[in-house]
């Protein structure tokens, strides 16, 4: 987790996530200590109980599943792809970041009216 919207005090060793064998889903519901500490009221407003899955496919593969209707992007390369419920999820590879949204008044992730970046940094350390 990194990002200009993460509150400087939050511990480094509390911004990461494990996930499991069929995945994560990560959201307020899910980390709750994480969310609370980790950002302020305001930012929390755009952060949903259920924001989006990590999954792991039969052939080992991992892919980006958008489970709330707030805008989130991978960012791969300097480039960014929204993912967006129904259409097919993203593939995941080490190095990818999962940016969410903060508030931008354009729907963007960096637009103006934004309360600052939010990236979730992926990792198959598998």
């Amino acid at each position: 987790l990194t990002g200009s919207a993460v509150e400087r005090s939050f511990p480094r060793d509390k911004r990461v996530l494990t996930g499991g064998e069929a995945g994560i889903t990560v959201g307020r519901a899910h980390q709750k200590d994480l969310h609370s500490e980790a950002f302020d009221t305001e930012l929390r407003s755009y952060l949903s109980r259920d924001h989006f899955r990590i999954e792991r496919g039969s052939d080992g593969s991992f892919r980006l599943v958008p489970i709330s209707s707030n805008p989130l992007w991978r960012v791969r390369d300097g480039s960014l792809v929204e993912a967006v419920i129904g259409e097919p999820a993203l593939p995941l590879a080490t190095g990818d970041g999962i940016q969410l949204f903060t508030g931008a008044e354009d729907c963007t992730p960096d637009g103006p009216g934004n309360l600052g970046t939010l990236i979730w940094e992926f990792d198959d350390s598998s």
